[in-house]
């Protein structure tokens, strides 16, 4: 039997025409695959949250002039679904968290790695234990891996557009504040372009105006001289140091990038990817804000480190079998940090008394900056800090007093403060005792 081809001989125009049918329904395949994991890992943070006040950062709950721009995000969660600034940041965080994951697999596939490699070095990356809390706690973390992932993917995309990476990297910036370091990366990454350059200069620029200018503490940032003092600014580099270990296996993925040993036919990393890496050391600049979870910029360049390291190390067969295992092992130690936390919680027991034994109508004056997260943004309840004057609380417990509403005092009372109607202990609410 013979068939009509014309004058072709065999039909490679049409074998071609096939392949690329079954590549693109493939690489949908791999697409669609990367977002139902990725909206499988928001409903894992969502559904492990971490109740323990590890960061206090009031501009992300409280609003008011020193708000960050990524709260944004989070009013208007409250405004659309009625929900309390910290459950709205716990759904911003656990969102941007698994949408990082067909991001950081989009860029790796581009990259020329296969889809199994993508999926595992992400995975793993992801799973870090300190990135795997930051996901599930109520802070700008989880945005923060979003907007890394958005601007490494915009400098990696072939063609490179300079209004995307500058677009990415004013998003990224938006969302975590700390992405601002990643400028001077940027800027040697799209150095051989003046007009990319231009475009990035000017988000940054941009960027610092809007949100530095806004804000008297911000400000004094730019002209005062520091914030904190020297030694605060260590500490915070200790701590970036001990999220380093807190990677776990995808801190691998980083070393790799810079090892030398590689074969002569074996590509290197572009160089702006060590600039990229080494960005923490700005936590040494006057004015940092101690406190806040860093280092959202290390999991887009682990993820690419372990791809990287597995695909030169191993064979396919290898890279399935031993990545499923490190990312076993990685997934072991997030959930083993998860549950540390939560056993060595010092509130524990504070928080379970206080949610047993205070009411909605309750007003409650506490010098605890974390319990005073809590009384607020966690329970909506009305409650006044150290910071607050005293006049203020003194009117307010007076107001409530007259409403026929429990003022409660958690601690000891101080001088200025009018008589209350219980102190809040462990064991319940008790009448305060006589002060000085």
């Amino acid at each position: 039997m013979t068939h009509d081809h014309g004058d072709e001989p065999f039909p490679r125009h049409a074998l071609v025409d096939l392949v690329s049918v079954e590549e693109a329904g493939r690489a949908r395949r791999q697409r669609a695959q990367s977002w139902v994991i990725g909206a499988a890992l928001t409903l894992l943070a969502l559904g492990m949250p971490v109740r323990r006040v590890l960061f206090v950062d009031p501009s992300l709950w409280q609003g008011g002039d020193g708000a960050q721009p990524g709260s944004l995000i989070a009013a208007l969660l409250r405004s659309a679904f009625g929900a309390p600034h910290e459950r709205a940041w716990y759904l911003v965080s656990a969102v941007g968290w698994g949408a990082s994951l067909p991001l950081i697999t989009g860029m790796l596939r581009r990259l020329g790695f296969a889809h199994s490699t993508t999926m595992l070095a992400a995975l793993t990356a992801l799973f870090a234990p300190f990135v795997w809390t930051g996901a599930t706690l109520p802070v700008s973390f989880g945005p923060g891996v979003f907007g890394a992932s958005l601007l490494m993917a915009a400098l990696f995309a072939e063609p490179r557009r300079p209004a995307r990476v500058a677009a990415a990297l004013l998003v990224a910036s938006v969302l975590d504040a700390e992405l601002l370091w990643l400028v001077p990366a940027v800027l040697w990454a799209v150095r051989k372009d003046r007009r990319a350059a231009v475009f990035v200069a000017t988000a940054a620029v941009g960027y610092l105006a809007a949100h530095y200018g806004s804000s008297p503490a911000r400000r004094a940032w730019l002209s005062d001289g520091p914030l904190f003092p020297t030694d605060a600014r260590l500490a915070s580099l200790r701590g970036l140091l001990s999220l380093l270990g807190g990677l776990g296996v995808a801190a691998y993925g980083l070393f790799a990038t810079f090892d030398p040993r590689r074969r002569a036919e074996e590509s290197r990393p572009p160089r702006w990817i060590i600039l990229w890496c080494l960005a923490f050391l700005f936590a040494l600049i006057p004015g940092h804000p101690s406190g806040h979870l860093m280092g959202a910029f290390w999991v887009p360049a682990a993820a690419l480190g372990l791809a990287d390291a597995y695909q030169r190390k191993w064979s396919d067969e290898r890279i399935v079998r031993w990545g499923t295992v490190l990312l076993g092992i990685q997934v072991a130690l997030a959930l083993s940090l998860t549950a540390i936390l939560s056993v060595t919680d010092p509130l524990r027991e504070w928080r379970a008394a206080a949610r047993q034994h205070l009411e909605p109508t309750d007003v409650v004056v506490t010098d605890s900056a974390e319990r005073l997260h809590l009384l607020r943004a966690r329970w909506g309840l009305e409650a006044h800090g150290s910071l607050t004057p005293p006049a203020e609380v003194v009117r307010d417990a007076e107001r409530a007093s007259a409403a026929e509403r429990r003022v409660i005092r958690d601690g000891p009372p101080r001088p200025f403060e009018v008589p209350f109607t219980g102190q809040l202990t462990l064991q319940g609410v008790v009448a305060v005792e006589e002060g000085p």
